[in-house]
């Protein structure tokens, strides 16, 4: 999962970890990587009269997942889901949290080594709370300002970094605390198309295709086939493939996708073949 880390007086700190699901449904996956150390959780609105409220207790870490269809959800918050463009399709900025940071020796240092990660140089005289703005953005955008720092996925969408100001005042009591801010609305009121339905379009663009799609994954030994169209109920699968002696088994399947997906493992006398084998043809029943 790649990182953005920050460099503060010589010393590398943990910050976000990223993770863009391309094998799975195309999900977007933020994660505020620090270590818990209060599990207070305390809400409170841009209001000026809204007083924080301790509205429970998580030892998780803050974390947003930008769903194929466009819901953002809040882990580790009692922020409510908002709805924006599907990942896909994705043509406007969305916020996707502001991060108000009270000092950087406040962070997880880093132990382990560099991998594969983008490092965020901070000036050694910053002493002040720094609140930075998380945004996602079409890949191609133009800025009239230039981000901190970007991670771009090419053709999809790239998430920027930038410094701000947070949308609330700091209560009483809570100068000393990490801050998590999340816009009240996204782009839309309400989810535009259904997560299955999203799982369609995700990976016929990521395959450059309007037609069915089929994976091989290795390490189960298992074809995944994603189909052409949404189905109107579960189909029916019979495979028939070059060698007879092969038979398809389906793996049991998730019900939110059981209409849009369905995988099954390959079989002989010897058991699960983990070589994909040629497949003659692939016969669904049902009906769109």
């Amino acid at each position: 999962m790649p990182r953005i880390l920050i460099r503060y007086n010589n010393q590398i700190f943990k910050f976000l970890r990223i993770k863009f699901e391309t094998q799975r449904d195309g999900s977007l996956i933020v994660i505020f990587d620090r270590e818990i150390k209060n599990p207070e959780l305390w809400s409170w609105s841009t209001e000026p009269d809204s007083n924080p409220l301790l509205v429970g207790e998580s030892l998780d870490k803050f974390r947003i997942s930008y769903h194929t269809s466009g819901r953002i959800n809040f882990h580790g918050s009692s922020a409510k889901p908002i709805f924006s463009e599907p990942i896909f399709e994705i043509t406007k900025p969305q916020t996707l949290t502001w991060i108000s940071i009270p000092s950087f020796e406040s962070f997880t240092p880093l132990t382990e080594e560099l991998t594969d990660d983008t490092v965020m140089e901070m000036p050694s005289d910053l002493n002040d709370r720094i609140t930075f703005n998380l945004v996602i953005v079409p890949y191609s955008f133009i800025f009239d300002k230039s981000p901190i720092i970007m991670v771009t996925y090419h053709k999809w969408f790239s998430i920027a970094l930038f410094k701000d100001v947070l949308p609330t005042e700091i209560k009483n009591g809570f100068q000393d605390r990490f801050i998590t801010a999340v816009p009240g609305n996204g782009v839309y009121g309400s989810q535009q198309i259904a997560g299955d339905k999203a799982l369609i379009k995700f990976h016929q663009k990521l395959n450059d295709t309007q037609g069915a799609i089929y994976y091989w994954e290795p390490n189960q030994g298992i074809y995944r086939l994603i189909f052409k169209s949404q189905m109107r109920i579960k189909p029916k699968l019979k495979v028939e493939f070059l060698d007879p002696n092969i038979k398809a088994e389906i793996v049991p399947s998730n019900s939110r996708t059981e209409k849009v997906e369905i995988r099954f493992k390959c079989i002989n006398k010897n058991g699960v073949l983990r070589i994909p084998p040629p497949i003659k043809s692939i016969l669904l029943d049902s009906r769109l």
